[in-house]
C-alpha cells in the first residue's frame, strides 16, 4: 500500500487510462465477436437452407434423369423396332417388285402367245371359210349342171 502511494498520480492515471482503454478495446472485440457469432451462425443457418434445398433438387433431378434415361430407351426400343420395320418393309417391297416384274413377264409372254394363236386360229379359220366357198361353189356350180 504504501508502494502505491508512493506512485505518482500521472502514472495511475495513465494506467488508468490504459486500463480502461483495454476496457473499451475488450468490449469492443466482445461485440465484434458477438456479431460474428450471430453472422456465422446466421451463415450456417442458411448454408443447412441451402444444403437442403440443393439435396431436394438433386433428387429431383435424379428422378427427372431416370425418367429421362426410360424415355430415351424406350424411344431407342422403338427407333430400333421402326428401323427394323423398315428393312422388313423394304425387302416386302423389293420382293413385290420382282413378282410384279416376273408377272409382267409373264403376261407379256401370254399376251404375245394369245396373239400368236389368235392369229394361228384366225388363218385356221380364214383357210376354212375359203374351203368352204370354194365348196358351196362347186355344190352351186353342180346343183346348176344338174338342173
Amino acid at each position: 500500500l504504501d508502494r502505491l502511494r508512493k506512485v505518482p498520480t500521472s502514472e495511475i492515471e495513465r494506467s488508468q487510462n490504459t486500463i480502461d482503454h483495454i476496457q473499451s478495446r475488450c468490449s469492443a472485440l466482445e461485440r465484434e465477436r458477438d456479431e460474428l457469432i450471430k453472422k456465422l451462425d446466421s451463415l450456417l443457418v442458411n448454408e443447412q437452407r441451402e444444403r437442403r434445398t440443393l439435396e431436394k433438387e438433386r433428387a429431383g433431378f435424379s428422378q427427372s434423369e431416370d425418367e429421362y434415361q426410360r424415355r430415351i430407351k424406350r424411344i431407342e426400343r422403338d427407333l430400333q423396332f421402326a428401323r427394323e420395320d423398315r428393312l422388313r418393309s423394304l425387302a416386302q417391297a423389293e420382293e413385290s417388285q420382282q413378282q410384279l416384274r416376273a408377272l409382267t413377264k409373264e403376261k407379256d409372254a401370254l399376251a404375245r402367245k394369245s396373239q400368236h394363236d389368235i392369229e394361228v386360229i384366225s388363218s385356221d379359220f380364214q383357210n376354212q371359210i375359203r374351203e368352204l366357198l370354194i365348196q358351196l361353189e362347186d355344190t352351186n356350180e353342180a346343183h346348176r349342171r344338174a338342173q
